[in-house]
């Protein structure tokens, strides 16, 4: 049942970071983030956060031993990073990190200002 759930709640989070990411949910990119003048960009964060919820749920269900230690370590670097980049995210996200089009947004406005 944890599974299931997991992996139910993984997918959504990751179609809503994704939906995020590719600037179909646009409605979030005026919301501050948890520190005062710091951009936050936790809708973007969510597709890293979903990415790190799917492998811990997989990591969760299947037996350690049987997996190859590299492709273990592999997971774990990915369960680990998505959930730091997730986390790191309702703080601050790197410029790098940021789609074009949020970019071109916040250029956009600081034009107009």
């Amino acid at each position: 049942m944890g599974f299931i759930l997991g992996l139910i709640l993984g997918l959504v989070v990751l179609a809503m970071g994704w939906r995020a990411y590719t600037g179909r949910w646009r409605t979030w990119l005026g919301h501050p983030g948890l520190l005062p003048k710091v951009k936050a960009y936790p809708a973007l964060g969510m597709l890293y956060g979903g990415v790190g919820l799917l492998t811990g749920t997989l990591l969760w269900d299947v037996d350690g031993d049987s997996l190859p230690r590299p492709l273990l370590g592999v997971l774990l670097v990915l369960m680990l990073g998505g959930i730091w980049t997730f986390l790191m995210s309702l703080v601050w996200l790197p410029r790098f990190m940021l789609p074009r089009w949020v970019k071109m947004a916040e250029n956009a406005k600081a034009r107009a200002a």
